[in-house]
């Protein structure tokens, strides 16, 4: 993807003239400078990764509605997901381990500490191959709902509200001692779904989860006003986007940032590339 990236800025730089009028598509920016070519590549790359991206996500929620309880437990990794992390281990003691000692410590790693944290996951002030190896917990803002809804809505669910997942709760606890502990959640959401979610809702640190902090989730998490929380809870959707070309004193000024260079150079402003045709892609690399 970066090559072919790299591959149209340099098209875009070669076949178009240095000034131009700036137009917002999405997260791209783009001159209207830009040869038909140019434009039309970029539009092939925004709707193959919007393609992509979709079918991901359904083909995954789908799969993950239709399995049984008992193999719930998370988002599973793909297959190969040791190799993957072992790659991408390799790549990092390349770039980063300056002293060749086979780990990559904070002071070789030039990104910010939040960075370097999820890549420490033992929180040992080092990153080595086991710290890749090691699964990650899904992130609050997408782990979440969907494990709530795994662990309180009805089987297949797609979404549940505070009355429907309280029910289940009550459900949940063998004990009747008014909560629903890791441990009795693991029949929904396996073992280290469980704990994830103590780690989430249990606002009380008591070690079990009530009706009280499972209303709670509902009324702060639940973005798009409905009263249910579901697997792939998002904000009510706002006004459309604009899409086309502005006339200058509408224009929205772009933040400024640097980004690396691909070659290893000097890191490339924003602000340097000023009259320029300029197209920008979005993604982490690590």
């Amino acid at each position: 993807m970066r090559a072919i990236v790299a591959s149209l800025i340099r098209t875009v730089d070669r076949e178009a003239p240095l000034a131009g009028t700036a137009s917002a598509v999405g997260f791209g920016i783009m001159r209207k400078s830009m040869t038909p070519a140019a434009l039309m590549l970029a539009g092939l790359l925004a709707g193959c990764a919007s393609e992509a991206g979709t079918k991901g996500t359904t083909d995954v929620d789908s799969k993950a509605a239709a399995a049984p309880a008992s193999a719930a437990s998370r988002p599973q990794a793909p297959a190969d997901d040791g190799a993957a992390a072992r790659e991408l281990y390799a790549f990092l003691r390349e770039k980063y381990d300056r002293n060749a000692d086979g780990v990559v410590e904070r002071n070789e790693y030039d990104r910010d500490d939040d960075a370097f944290a999820r890549l420490d996951k033992d929180g040992d002030g080092r990153v080595t191959e086991r710290d890749v190896l090691r699964p990650s917990p899904p992130p609050p803002e997408l782990g979440g709902p969907y494990m709530f809804v795994r662990a309180f809505g009805p089987p297949e669910a797609d979404a549940v509200g505070a009355d429907d997942a309280v029910a289940t709760l009550s459900k949940r606890d063998r004990n009747d001692d008014g909560g629903a502990s890791a441990e009795e959640l693991i029949p929904a959401v396996g073992p280290e779904g469980g704990a994830y979610l103590i780690g989430l809702l249990d606002r009380n640190a008591d070690g079990v989860l009530n009706a009280a902090e499972l209303r709670a989730y509902v009324a702060e998490r639940d973005r798009d006003g409905d009263g249910r929380i579901s697997r792939r809870e998002r904000n009510r959707a706002g006004k459309e986007p604009a899409v086309g070309r502005f006339d200058p004193e509408v224009r929205e000024q772009a933040p400024p940032f640097r980004l690396a260079a691909l070659d290893g150079g000097p890191k490339v402003a924003l602000a340097d590339l000023r009259s320029k045709p300029v197209v920008l892609v979005f993604g982490s690399f690590t």
